[in-house]
């Protein structure tokens, strides 16, 4: 005999399967932190370029590449700009 599910049932399985990450994502992810490591890396003066670590790496993962790099750039900047003590003039 057929189980009869409750709406709720079939709302927190069609849940539970969108939650799951593919195996594409979880592969721009990775490829997506590697960029953030050689943007860090070029941040912290152990890389000369960026520009010419990106073009090293493989056509198919600079944009994500990239997309990482801009990621731990614009983190970097802003722990710098809103990481330092405000100064305000005395009236």
């Amino acid at each position: 005999m057929a189980e009869i599910k409750s709406t709720m049932e079939l709302v927190m399985e069609r849940a539970a399967r969108m939650g799951r990450a593919s195996d594409e994502e979880v592969q721009q992810e990775k490829i997506q932190k590697s960029g953030m490591k050689l943007a860090a890396d070029f941040l912290d003066g152990t890389v000369d370029s960026l520009m010419t670590t990106l073009t090293e790496q493989p056509q198919e993962q600079q944009v994500n590449i990239r997309s990482g790099m801009v990621e731990e750039g614009s983190a970097f900047f802003n722990y710098k700009i809103y990481a330092q003590p405000i100064e305000y003039e005395q009236l």
